[in-house]
């Protein structure tokens, strides 16, 4: 080995020294920037805490702790007056309409806890709305008429006989439409600009104004009957178009639709469509929409039947 290639290896050797050394010095600045790091901190930690012992400390602490302790207390105001108003709603849920049969109470409780469940009032476990569902006979997901509250409903028009004979028509042929009718009981227009969402579903089914201010006799009708995929006959708003539609029969059975001439009680309109509960010598009783401006049940005289039917096959 020549002195050139001698020279060569030591000046490898000591750039591979220099460069580990740099390295050493590179870590152990990193591990001093560290230590002074936590110096930083723990001297930080005790000035603050050494402020805090101060008056002016005192002063911020207590305003701090005070404020914690106002928002801590608002939360419990509001967690207090949150399950109030739950039990409230809860309790109004089940002050539905003592008239109707049990069966029927118990499903429109469903329904009124399912309702305000879904609008957000009250907050109830998946396996009490699971039992509310089965209850109401809804599927999970399907939006519910909203409730009726023995305040808001009509004890007068809608009577305990009335709820039996609906309930019976459930178990006949007209079961289908019928089953849909009964939960709609109690639906009522909103006094003022405002319009009921189920009685606007009416009027849309018939292809009429999105407004519960125009007669809905027989928008109730066709929705009812669309629910179970039944047609409905051409302009289905005019309670008089039904007069041609499905089968007409001689004696009226549970759950048949009842054609009827215009009544002025009911309002504007040339005439009134239901379905039939019941008679006697001069009138027959009739569930039907817009009667009194809701969903309930009436008597008309016999003399203004046009005609019974029942839907096409």
């Amino acid at each position: 080995m020549n002195d050139q290639d001698r020279l060569a290896r030591s000046k490898i050797a000591i750039d591979a020294r220099l460069k580990r050394r740099d390295q050493q010095l590179a870590r152990e600045q990193l591990e001093l920037q560290k230590a002074d790091f936590e110096l930083r901190k723990r001297t930080a930690t005790a000035d603050g805490f050494h402020f805090l012992l101060t008056p002016t400390g005192v002063v911020l602490m207590g305003a701090a702790l005070g404020l914690i302790g106002t928002a801590l207390g608002k939360a419990a105001d509001y967690a207090i007056k949150r399950r109030e108003l739950e039990t409230n709603i809860i309790l109004k849920s089940s002050d539905v309409p003592s008239n109707a049969d049990v069966n029927v109470q118990a499903r429109q409780r469903a329904l009124n806890l399912l309702w305000f469940a879904q609008a957000g009032y009250i907050a109830l476990s998946d396996d009490y709305l699971s039992k509310l569902r089965a209850t109401a006979n809804v599927d999970e997901g399907q939006a519910v008429p909203p409730p009726v509250i023995a305040s808001t409903a009509s004890a007068t028009n809608y009577t305990a006989e009335d709820a039996s004979l609906v309930e019976a028509a459930t178990k006949t042929k007209a079961a289908a439409w019928m089953r849909v009718a009964q939960g709609e009981i109690g639906q009522r227009e909103i006094p003022g600009p405002e319009s009921n969402p189920r009685i606007v579903a009416y009027n849309k089914a018939a292809g009429l104004p999105a407004d519960d201010a125009v007669p809905w006799v027989g928008s109730f009708m066709c929705w009812t009957f669309k629910q179970v995929g039944k047609p409905c006959p051409a302009a289905p708003g005019r309670a008089l178009s039904w007069e041609n539609w499905g089968q007409e029969i001689e004696d009226p059975v549970l759950g048949a639709i009842v054609i009827m001439q215009r009544d002025t009680r009911l309002g504007a309109g040339s005439g009134a469509v239901g379905f039939y509960l019941s008679e006697k010598p001069q009138s027959v009783r009739v569930l039907m929409g817009n009667a009194y401006d809701q969903v309930t049940a009436i008597n008309f005289p016999r003399a203004q039947v046009k005609s019974y039917r029942l839907p096409p096959d």
